[in-house]
Protein backbone atom coordinates (compact mmCIF):
# COMPACT_ATOMS: atom_id res chain seq x y z
CA UNK A 1 0.00 0.00 0.00
CA UNK A 2 2.64 2.56 0.64
CA UNK A 3 4.23 1.97 -2.65
CA UNK A 4 1.28 3.23 -4.31
CA UNK A 5 1.01 5.95 -1.97
CA UNK A 6 -2.08 4.36 -0.37
CA UNK A 7 -0.35 5.12 2.81
CA UNK A 8 -0.49 8.25 3.58
CA UNK A 9 -2.85 9.42 0.45
CA UNK A 10 -6.19 7.81 1.88
CA UNK A 11 -4.98 6.19 5.31
CA UNK A 12 -1.92 7.19 7.32
CA UNK A 13 -0.95 3.21 8.28
CA UNK A 14 -1.15 0.11 7.28
CA UNK A 15 -4.66 -2.33 8.26
CA UNK A 16 -3.94 -4.88 10.20
CA UNK A 17 -4.85 -7.89 7.61
CA UNK A 18 -5.49 -7.96 4.21
CA UNK A 19 -8.97 -7.59 2.51
CA UNK A 20 -10.35 -10.49 0.50
CA UNK A 21 -11.75 -9.22 -2.48
CA UNK A 22 -13.13 -11.01 -5.40
CA UNK A 23 -15.70 -10.00 -7.98
CA UNK A 24 -17.78 -12.27 -10.63
CA UNK A 25 -15.13 -14.84 -12.55
CA UNK A 26 -12.90 -15.26 -9.54
CA UNK A 27 -11.21 -11.97 -10.58
CA UNK A 28 -9.17 -10.84 -7.66
CA UNK A 29 -8.30 -7.61 -6.15
CA UNK A 30 -4.69 -7.63 -4.98
CA UNK A 31 -2.35 -4.54 -3.99
CA UNK A 32 -2.46 -2.64 -6.78
CA UNK A 33 -3.59 -5.33 -9.88
CA UNK A 34 -4.58 -3.55 -13.16
CA UNK A 35 -8.38 -4.70 -13.02
CA UNK A 36 -10.45 -3.36 -15.99
CA UNK A 37 -13.68 -1.63 -15.70
CA UNK A 38 -15.57 -4.22 -17.28
CA UNK A 39 -14.84 -6.83 -14.05
CA UNK A 40 -15.02 -4.71 -11.48
CA UNK A 41 -18.72 -2.84 -12.62
CA UNK A 42 -20.51 -5.08 -10.52
CA UNK A 43 -20.06 -5.27 -6.72
CA UNK A 44 -17.50 -8.03 -5.47
CA UNK A 45 -19.21 -11.48 -5.20
CA UNK A 46 -16.94 -11.98 -2.09
CA UNK A 47 -15.71 -9.62 0.58
CA UNK A 48 -13.77 -11.01 3.62
CA UNK A 49 -11.50 -10.51 6.78
CA UNK A 50 -10.61 -12.23 10.07
CA UNK A 51 -13.86 -10.85 12.39
CA UNK A 52 -14.69 -11.32 15.64
CA UNK A 53 -18.39 -12.98 16.02
CA UNK A 54 -21.02 -10.45 17.30
CA UNK A 55 -18.48 -7.03 16.36
CA UNK A 56 -19.74 -4.90 13.89
CA UNK A 57 -18.03 -3.40 10.98
CA UNK A 58 -18.01 -0.78 8.29
CA UNK A 59 -16.97 -1.00 4.82
CA UNK A 60 -15.98 1.85 2.32
CA UNK A 61 -14.53 1.84 -1.29
CA UNK A 62 -13.26 4.87 -2.54
CA UNK A 63 -11.54 6.37 -5.50
CA UNK A 64 -8.16 8.70 -4.23
CA UNK A 65 -7.37 9.74 -7.91
CA UNK A 66 -10.58 11.67 -8.91
CA UNK A 67 -10.37 13.51 -11.43
CA UNK A 68 -6.83 12.13 -12.24
CA UNK A 69 -3.59 11.37 -9.74
CA UNK A 70 -2.18 14.46 -10.74
CA UNK A 71 -5.51 16.53 -9.70
CA UNK A 72 -7.21 14.60 -7.36
CA UNK A 73 -9.30 17.83 -6.56
CA UNK A 74 -12.81 15.59 -6.36
CA UNK A 75 -10.64 12.38 -4.19
CA UNK A 76 -11.47 10.69 -1.99
CA UNK A 77 -14.58 9.59 -4.47
CA UNK A 78 -17.09 7.95 -2.55
CA UNK A 79 -17.78 4.38 -4.39
CA UNK A 80 -19.42 1.88 -1.57
CA UNK A 81 -19.93 2.19 2.11
CA UNK A 82 -21.89 -0.62 3.99
CA UNK A 83 -21.92 -0.46 7.83
CA UNK A 84 -23.27 -2.60 10.65
CA UNK A 85 -21.99 -5.80 8.97
CA UNK A 86 -22.02 -8.85 10.58
CA UNK A 87 -19.29 -11.85 10.69
CA UNK A 88 -18.41 -10.25 7.48
CA UNK A 89 -21.29 -11.05 6.05
CA UNK A 90 -22.16 -7.40 3.71
CA UNK A 91 -25.70 -8.44 3.51
CA UNK A 92 -26.38 -7.68 7.39
CA UNK A 93 -25.35 -4.64 6.62
CA UNK A 94 -26.76 -1.66 6.18
CA UNK A 95 -26.01 0.21 2.77
CA UNK A 96 -25.34 4.02 2.95
CA UNK A 97 -23.88 4.06 -0.59
CA UNK A 98 -24.98 1.49 -2.67
CA UNK A 99 -21.90 -0.05 -5.21
CA UNK A 100 -20.84 2.77 -8.02
CA UNK A 101 -18.45 0.35 -10.35
CA UNK A 102 -15.07 2.52 -11.40
CA UNK A 103 -15.00 4.73 -14.27
CA UNK A 104 -12.33 7.11 -14.81
CA UNK A 105 -12.37 9.64 -17.16
CA UNK A 106 -10.83 9.45 -20.25
CA UNK A 107 -6.66 9.85 -20.31
CA UNK A 108 -6.87 10.09 -16.10
CA UNK A 109 -4.30 7.40 -16.26
CA UNK A 110 -4.57 4.85 -13.17
CA UNK A 111 -7.12 5.03 -10.37
CA UNK A 112 -6.42 3.15 -7.04
CA UNK A 113 -9.49 2.09 -5.68
CA UNK A 114 -9.45 1.51 -2.29
CA UNK A 115 -11.41 -1.35 0.01
CA UNK A 116 -11.38 -0.30 3.64
CA UNK A 117 -13.15 -2.56 6.74
CA UNK A 118 -13.03 -0.70 10.16
CA UNK A 119 -14.32 -1.75 13.60
CA UNK A 120 -17.30 -0.28 15.09
CA UNK A 121 -17.49 0.64 18.69
CA UNK A 122 -21.29 0.67 18.35
CA UNK A 123 -24.24 0.32 15.75
CA UNK A 124 -23.88 2.82 12.99
CA UNK A 125 -27.08 4.85 12.48
CA UNK A 126 -25.90 5.69 8.95
CA UNK A 127 -28.04 8.22 7.62
CA UNK A 128 -25.55 10.25 4.82
CA UNK A 129 -27.01 11.12 1.51
CA UNK A 130 -24.30 9.52 -0.69
CA UNK A 131 -26.97 9.57 -3.91
CA UNK A 132 -25.81 12.86 -4.27
CA UNK A 133 -22.58 13.53 -6.33
CA UNK A 134 -21.74 16.57 -4.33
CA UNK A 135 -21.37 14.47 -1.20
CA UNK A 136 -19.61 11.38 -2.85
CA UNK A 137 -16.86 14.06 -3.66
CA UNK A 138 -14.26 14.69 -1.61
CA UNK A 139 -15.02 12.49 1.03
CA UNK A 140 -12.27 11.63 3.70
CA UNK A 141 -12.24 7.68 4.80
CA UNK A 142 -10.43 9.03 7.85
CA UNK A 143 -12.22 11.88 9.07
CA UNK A 144 -15.63 9.93 8.50
CA UNK A 145 -13.82 7.03 10.30
CA UNK A 146 -13.23 9.52 13.41
CA UNK A 147 -16.34 11.17 13.26
CA UNK A 148 -18.39 7.73 13.75
CA UNK A 149 -15.44 6.18 16.43
CA UNK A 150 -14.21 3.63 13.63
CA UNK A 151 -11.34 3.58 15.26
CA UNK A 152 -9.53 0.12 14.09
CA UNK A 153 -8.76 -0.06 10.97
CA UNK A 154 -8.85 -4.06 9.86
CA UNK A 155 -8.36 -4.44 6.69
CA UNK A 156 -8.03 -3.61 3.12
CA UNK A 157 -6.67 -3.66 -0.31
CA UNK A 158 -7.16 -2.38 -3.38
CA UNK A 159 -6.63 -2.69 -7.63
CA UNK A 160 -6.30 -0.12 -10.29
CA UNK A 161 -8.00 0.53 -13.64
CA UNK A 162 -8.08 2.89 -16.22
CA UNK A 163 -10.43 3.84 -19.07
CA UNK A 164 -8.79 3.35 -22.74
Amino acid sequence: MRSFKVIPDVVSAAPKYLLNVTYENRVKVHLGNELTIAQTKNAPVKVAWPFEVGELYSLFMVDPDAPSRQNPRFGQWMHWLVVNISNNTISTGNVIMSYNGPNPPQGTGFHRYVFLVYKQEKRSKGRQNFASIANRAKFNVTQYAKSHNLNELVSGNFFQTKRG
